[in-house]
């Protein structure tokens, strides 16, 4: 079982295995952390948890919430297609938000993020900073997220 609190929205994962995918070689600048994943086979989901500075800071096209989610395959797929960074050597100081994604009851992806109409970024402690090299394909996928208003457990 995996619990923390976002702000003062309480989230419980049970049985969340974690099998982190590898983020990337050294040798290629850029960072594809979906690559392997086949989002077509089993069940995989998408989870936007915000805080709520960052609420108030998503794109203009976004319901405001504190949870979206995503379990439409075709849109992970695109998600995947779209899910390119270019690696960077920087930190940004302060990041709240968090995405985690699933795939067969496993956390393959887990960062934090920043998700505004002009800006989106990841920030991990195995990577630091990374931007997408597709911003606004990124975007659109997150656009096609879908607002939680209710307590959540996941299994």
């Amino acid at each position: 079982m995996c619990a923390f609190f976002n702000n003062d929205l309480p989230l419980v994962f049970y049985g969340s295995e974690k099998h982190i995918v590898p983020l990337y070689d050294k040798s290629n600048p850029i960072i594809a952390p979906l690559a392997s994943i086949d989002f077509t086979s089993g069940e995989s989901c998408a989870y936007l948890i915000l805080s709520k500075d960052d609420i108030k800071e998503l794109p203009a096209e976004m319901k405001k919430s504190k949870v979206f989610y995503c379990d439409d395959i075709n849109v992970l797929q695109h998600f995947k297609n779209n899910f390119l960074f270019q690696q960077s050597t920087g930190d940004m100081a302060t990041v709240e938000s968090s995405i985690i994604i699933y795939n067969n009851k496993k956390v393959i992806f887990a960062s934090n993020i920043v998700l505004t109409d002009d800006i989106i970024g990841f920030q991990g402690s195995h990577f630091g900073w990374i931007t997408p090299l597709h911003q606004d394909d990124l975007k659109e996928c997150f656009l096609r997220f879908k607002p939680l208003h209710r307590v959540m457990m996941f299994f």
